[in-house]
């Protein structure tokens, strides 16, 4: 989101801070604070919040005289923590918000702090200014064209799967769990997320109030990690079946598919559920000021990214990793096995040609042994083949996982482990509808892939097609 920044008046004071016996917002004890500011010479009452995405402080200050009045601050490099609900004198200043949405922002740089008691003085100076939006058309564009990709492919792949009788499949089962997981960020997470990146911007504030940022960044959550969840067990699932192909035959019945993935949609609700009750308790937790909705506990990232992503990307590479070398291991036992029999076919070929009549019915049934055999042999390899090139789609599907979504955990460790690190904005605006983008690639490359897939969109086009002219 492009802005500029119009100079407005030079402003060099010194911000005082009173700490009050608040507890809760700033708008329940503003009155009662307010009045006992009186005795005190203090004439704004502020909420201070440390926002751990961004190394700021937040004020948020609202006028005692005029409670409709408010100016948002933004302290800069301070050496001591402060938050809480703060008594002010902000002199020679008469700055508030106005009705149209534009915030005006001062941002205090720390020079001294002085400590005296309940009394904080900050040394602010800079000059204040108010950030005229404009429109980032390119941002709107760009998340429309996810938005739709995955929205529109994830729904025919579950469509495909529902209708197609030769999709009915344990495998496809799974896939079509996959793609619920994929249609929920695409149509609902998706848009949800393109508020604070678009709107959010534009307005000035995240406009949907805490209630829904909490369903957002639940639903977030939820979603998110089900579809990295789906993957992992796919990936699982692959080298068990390669590895134990007849004893998995047997035991992969409908029942432990369905208990596969409901215990994804179980882990992905215990993950989602932790972030639903730290924003009960704290909303600060997942809406750190009123302009931001995102995630805001230290803990989380942390646990999160390691439950969401870390461990099921290290599950995943193991997977992979032990499944490409148990199929060369496989293509070379065959090679060899292959080599052997064709040398015994010639010895027998010549063998049966010196014999008499009275022995053809017994050679024969040895070269048809044989000759079953080496069927057998053709048959298997085919199979490592067609494992193989599958294996091949599950290294573009990790590839592209660890693409979308790495830099997006990758900033999640850095804001737990270093909160005063600054990232801009659009580069985590970036990284997120890069591991949405996800949500958008997963059905190309399961369905692209798959021929039965391919035939069936095809055959449902050209019904379309049909239907339409």
């Amino acid at each position: 989101m492009r802005s500029n920044e119009v100079n407005l008046t030079s402003w060099t004071n010194v911000l005082t801070l009173h700490r009050t016996s608040c507890n809760g917002s700033l708008y329940d004890c503003a009155m009662k604070e307010c009045i006992a500011a009186e005795s005190i010479d203090l004439d704004r009452i502020c909420d201070v919040t440390k926002n751990a995405i961004i190394p700021m402080t937040n004020l948020l200050c609202r006028s005692c005289n005029y409670t409709n009045c408010q100016v948002s601050f933004i302290l800069n490099k301070l050496e001591t923590s402060i938050e809480g609900i703060f008594l002010s004198r902000i002199t020679n200043f008469d700055g508030c918000v106005s009705s149209n949405g534009k915030t005006e922002i001062l941002e205090c740089i720390d020079q001294r702090n002085i400590v005296d008691g309940d009394d904080i003085e900050l040394y602010c100076s800079r000059k204040s200014t108010v950030a005229i939006r404009r429109t980032d058309w390119r941002f709107l564009f760009v998340s429309v064209i996810i938005v739709i990709a995955g929205g529109l492919g994830n729904t025919l792949v579950c469509l495909a799967v529902v209708l197609e009788k030769k999709l009915h499949n344990l495998t496809n089962y799974f896939l079509l769990s996959l793609a619920i997981a994929d249609l929920l960020v695409s149509l609902f997470v998706m848009p949800m997320g393109a508020i604070p990146g678009f709107l959010g911007q534009i307005l000035g504030y995240w406009p949907l109030g805490i209630v829904w940022c909490n369903i957002y960044v639940t639903c977030d959550v939820l979603a998110c990690s089900a579809s990295i969840m789906h993957m992992c067990f796919i990936s699982v699932g692959r080298y068990v079946g390669i590895r134990n192909p007849l004893r998995t035959r047997r035991t992969y019945t409908k029942r432990i598919v369905a208990l596969k993935i409901t215990t994804v949609w179980l882990l992905a609700m215990l993950m989602s559920s932790f972030i639903t009750v730290l924003g009960l308790i704290d909303p600060k937790n997942v809406m750190p000021e009123t302009t931001t909705c995102a995630i805001n506990n230290r803990i989380f990232f942390i646990f999160g990214s390691l439950i969401a992503f870390y461990i099921p990307t290290i599950v995943m590479v193991l997977s992979y990793v032990l499944t490409v070398q148990l199929l060369r291991k496989r293509a070379r036992f065959i090679a060899e096995n292959s080599n052997d029999d064709l040398s015994l076919g010639k010895l027998i070929g010549k063998f049966v040609s010196t014999k008499t009549s009275s022995t053809e019915r017994e050679n024969t049934r040895s070269l048809k042994l044989l000759s079953g055999k080496t069927n057998g042999k053709i048959l298997a390899a085919n199979a490592i083949a067609s494992k193989q090139k599958a294996s091949k789609v599950l290294g573009l599907v990790f590839f592209t996982f660890l693409i979308c979504w790495a830099p997006f955990f990758a900033l999640n460790i850095i804001f737990a482990v270093c909160p005063t690190c600054f990232v801009p904005r659009h580069v985590t605006d970036t990284f997120l509808w890069l591991g949405y983008a996800s949500s958008t690639i997963n059905p190309i490359i399961y369905t692209i892939f798959n021929k039965t897939f391919r035939a069936t969109f095809a055959e449902d086009n050209a019904s379309l097609l049909s239907n339409l002219l």
